[in-house]
Parts: C-alpha cells; sequence; structure tokens
C-alpha cells in the first residue's frame, strides 16, 4: 500500500511542481514588490499548491523528490531579487533572509522528522554555512532599504553581494569566481570578490562601476 501511495503521490508532485513552475512565471513585477510581499505571495499562491496529500507520504518521501520540492524556492527568489539564474541558491535564501522550503513545509504542517528530509536540510546548511564572511559584510546584508517595494537599485545591490561584479576589475574578464590568480586590471594586485568595494583606484562610484 505503501508503494502504491508513494507511486500515486510521484505522478502527483510532478504535476503540481509544473502548475507550481508555471504559476511563478505568471506573477508579475516581482522584482518590485517588497520582499516581505513577495514570500507572502509564494507561501499562498506557490507553496500550499504542493501541501494537499503530504502527510500522507511524508515519511517514505525521496531525497530526490524533496530536493524537487526545494527547487522551487530559489527559482521564484532569483525572480524577486534579480540575480542570475546561474546564482548559487545559497545566496538566494540568505539575502531574502528565508528559511529552506522543506523547514517551511514541517512547521506549516507539523510533520514528523523523516531521513531523507533529515539529511538534505544538513546539505543545504552545510552549503549555506560555506558562505565567506565577507558576504555579510556587503550592503545587501548590512542594508535592508533594499527590500522594500519598488526599489529600483535592487539587482544591482543583490548581485555585487553575490559575486561583487569581480570579473569587471579582473584581468579575467570572463564571468568567474575570485581565486588566488585573480588580478586586478587598476594596481596589478591579487584581487578578491569584492575588492570594487574598497579600491581606492577606481574613478567612477560603485553604482556606475556595477551598471556600466
Amino acid at each position: 500500500m505503501k508503494c502504491v501511495t508513494g507511486s500515486t503521490f510521484s505522478v502527483r508532485l510532478k504535476g503540481r511542481l509544473t502548475a507550481a513552475i508555471r504559476s511563478i512565471s505568471d506573477i508579475r513585477h516581482l522584482q518590485r514588490m517588497s520582499i516581505n510581499t513577495a514570500m507572502e505571495l509564494f507561501r499562498v499562491k506557490v507553496l500550499s499548491s504542493l501541501t494537499h496529500g503530504l502527510e500522507i507520504i511524508w515519511e517514505y518521501i525521496s531525497r530526490r523528490q524533496l530536493q524537487e520540492l526545494e527547487s522551487l524556492k530559489p527559482k521564484y527568489l532569483e525572480r524577486v531579487l534579480g540575480v542570475s539564474k546561474f546564482s548559487l541558491s545559497r545566496y538566494a535564501y540568505v539575502l531574502a533572509r528565508e528559511t529552506f522550503s522543506v523547514e517551511d513545509l514541517r512547521l506549516r504542517m507539523l510533520l514528523p522528522s523523516a531521513p531523507a528530509c533529515e539529511e538534505l536540510l544538513r546539505e543545504l546548511r552545510m552549503k549555506r554555512d560555506s558562505i565567506s564572511e565577507s558576504f555579510y559584510n556587503t550592503d545587501a546584508m548590512v542594508n535592508k532599504e533594499w527590500m522594500r517595494a519598488e526599489y529600483e537599485l535592487r539587482h544591482v545591490v543583490t548581485r555585487f553581494a553575490i559575486h561583487g561584479f569581480h570579473h569587471r576589475n579582473c584581468t579575467r574578464k570572463s564571468f568567474h569566481q575570485a581565486c588566488h590568480e585573480c588580478i586586478c586590471v587598476l594596481y596589478s594586485e591579487q584581487c578578491d570578490t569584492y575588492d570594487a568595494l574598497y579600491c581606492n583606484k577606481r574613478s567612477v562610484s560603485l553604482i556606475q562601476f556595477c551598471t556600466n
């Protein structure tokens, strides 16, 4: 009976995930909303559509199915934050001050602990904990002004927090993660992700640097 229930849920889950992704695409002007409004809309319009019958299969749900459920929130957050779809999801969660979807579901539905869920959460938390300390010193983490509605430069603030527009200051011009081989074009020394923030040879404002 468990097998049949799991199989039925798996088929339904795929259909609901497709519908949820479509509903995300249907929501307009996400980047213009406040973060609070956008996330409340996610919980009401997107996440709630996935909960029906979840408590029946929860203890038997696979890790892969949980990952599929979890993948919805980063997709949504990318649009809200105005960042690239290639950005690591761990940054999106932290920027939006959001918890993981499986945590939301457990709390919302009072679901018990399950091995697959605990395993996934351990991995997600480990990735989140690997974010460098310098990320937490960026304006996006120190100042919450960009989280309000109609903040025109939200995408600039959030993208700078994730990658610092590092490739614009580095001798390697293609987009890449900063490493020990990166050299600043302005002063010919090693540069890190947020080099533009404190470079005293930058001749334009930080906003101009990020938007040009």
